[in-house]
């Protein structure tokens, strides 16, 4: 999923879908820890002097699975 709108001649949002795998090492060689991330982003963007940047990022996950 991804969607880009256009909202004033120097401005827009975007959304995009986001999926991650993210492992931490456990304590003292214990057994690590791993999340399974989905969700997505939510972006607002501005255009200036250097061009479009990201003004904003939000991150909303939906769902996180723990092993």
């Amino acid at each position: 999923m991804r969607s880009i709108d256009i909202t004033g001649a120097d401005s827009a949002t975007g959304t995009w879908a986001m999926e991650d795998d993210l492992e931490f090492p456990g304590a003292d060689g214990g057994p690590s820890m791993t999340l399974h991330g989905f969700g997505h982003y939510t972006e607002q963007y501005r255009r200036g002097p250097d061009g479009w940047q990201i003004a904003s990022l939000r991150l909303d996950r939906l769902r996180v699975d723990i092993s």
